[in-house]
């Protein structure tokens, strides 16, 4: 629902937001988690950026993607989804 509101998200650093990464902020500590939400705060630019990433995993991600996703998963492949941001795109904690 958070991902969905419009409003910039941040998470940490555990396996379930793992996912996230490359689209996100992703905070290892409390430093990490100030320094990207006063980022976002004082820079318009990198809030759109995470905006903009949200919407794209959001869209990557749709029921007919992940069932597209599942059915050519098969034993003999690597079961990782080719979907995501390349480096360049990444929001960046400064």
């Amino acid at each position: 629902m958070a991902l969905a509101s419009g409003t910039s998200v941040i998470v940490g650093d555990v396996p379930f937001f793992a996912e996230f990464k490359g689209y996100l902020p992703v905070c290892d500590s409390t430093e990490d988690y100030v320094k990207a939400i006063t980022k976002i705060f004082e820079d318009p630019a990198y809030e759109k950026q995470i905006k903009d990433n949200t919407n794209r995993f959001i869209n990557e991600r749709t029921w007919e993607r992940v069932a597209e996703w599942y059915l050519s998963c098969t034993p003999d492949k690597d079961f990782t989804a080719k979907v995501g941001l390349n480096e360049d795109q990444h929001p960046r904690l400064v």
